[in-house]
């Protein structure tokens, strides 16, 4: 998104006209996909949080402020298609695709 910011300066009759276009900044919030009971628990497939987490424990800690007592600190989670279990300090970056699924169990 842009805004234009124009400056007329009305002394001459031949001024010039400056013209700056600005960047506004957006706050963007981050999407998380869910699966199994988290979808179910939460009533979501996708979940959006406004916070910037940087690593996978400030991810589960955000989620647990928005939604708690759902035990995201036992998820698997997946960033860009590679899973990761109990990595709490694997980074995040804006844009990665993230996907928060329950504990696979199985015998």
């Amino acid at each position: 998104m842009f805004f234009l910011w124009i400056n007329l300066n009305f002394i001459k009759a031949t001024a010039p006209i400056s013209i700056h276009l600005c960047q506004a900044k957006v706050k963007r919030k981050l999407k998380i996909k869910l699966t199994g009971e988290f979808v179910t628990l939460t009533g979501n497939r996708e979940v959006e949080i406004s916070t910037k987490p940087t690593n996978v424990k400030s991810l589960l800690s955000a989620l647990d402020n928005s939604y708690p007592n759902i035990g995201w600190d036992n998820s698997n989670v997946a960033i860009n298609g590679v899973m990761y279990s109990d990595a709490w300090f694997q980074s995040i970056t804006e844009g990665d695709e993230i996907v928060i699924m329950p504990p696979i169990e199985g015998g």
